[in-house]
């Protein structure tokens, strides 16, 4: 009876060191998994930031291509009109010099 109350005695004290070493290695499994979790959620609050900052970059960029893409359009209108302002006036140059050759013309064809 004595050997069988220390066999079971033994048993127990066996089974309670199993249970507290399983205890730890869940407790340190548990801590691993929150410290796993804390660094992946950190690594996905840093991606939504790089990517909310990425699209505000990108977002100025359109902004700036918008407004270049204005100020390109203004210039040219402004380059054409010069450009048809500079036509008309060699034009109207070009119609005077005539004109005036034209009276040269005359006047050296009355003159003979």
């Amino acid at each position: 009876v004595e050997l069988e109350e220390g066999c079971r005695r033994s048993l127990e004290a066996e089974l309670v060191s199993e249970r507290e070493a399983l205890r730890r290695a869940e407790d340190s499994a548990a801590k691993d998994r929150d410290a796993r979790l804390a660094s992946l959620e950190e690594a996905l609050e840093r991606e939504r930031q790089q990517r909310t900052e990425a699209q505000s970059s990108l977002e100025e960029v359109e902004h700036r291509r918008g407004a270049l893409e204005s100020e390109l359009a203004s210039r040219k209108i402004a380059v054409e009109t010069l450009e048809d302002a500079e036509a008309k006036e060699g034009n109207a140059r070009a119609a005077r010099l005539q004109e005036a050759l034209g009276a040269e013309q005359s006047l050296a064809a009355e003159a003979q």
